[in-house]
């Protein structure tokens, strides 16, 4: 048998595995990469919502006398420095947060059960005020 021959089918069967080895590699660490963007997405959008599920129930608590309450929301950053933006919806009962990054829409829902009777804008972006106003 020709020992130099099946060195070299050797080396080639390893260099093989070795690249597929390494594209599998490469699939799993995007795939981490991704998730870990989404997760920071998703607590940015919590701790938003959680805001302004606080300033609602504050407003609740102050219903008898006159007050001004404003709350700017942050930008939502996902990881790498890039801002994205966010549209939220409050309703009775619930804060919907929506943000889109690479071209895929994450969205978010706070429970909350405060009255949005002062609310003066039911459907802020981030960057924008929600404002809580009695007069």
């Amino acid at each position: 048998m020709n020992k130099k021959g099946q060195i070299s089918l050797d080396l080639i069967i390893a260099i093989i595995i070795t690249f597929i080895f390494a594209g599998a590699m490469q699939s799993i660490i995007a795939g981490m990469n991704e998730t870990q963007k989404e997760i920071g997405v998703i607590n940015q959008q919590k701790e938003i919502g959680n805001k302004i599920s606080e300033i609602l129930t504050t407003s609740k608590n102050l219903a008898d006398g006159s007050f001004n309450v404003k709350y700017l929301i942050p930008n939502v950053i996902v990881l790498g420095n890039k801002e994205s933006g966010c549209n939220i919806a409050i309703t009775q009962g619930q804060i919907k947060i929506s943000s889109v990054f690479d071209s895929k829409v994450i969205e978010s829902t706070i429970i909350h059960n405060s009255s949005i009777l002062y609310l003066k804008k039911a459907n802020p972006k981030c960057g924008e005020y929600v404002e809580i106003q009695k007069i």
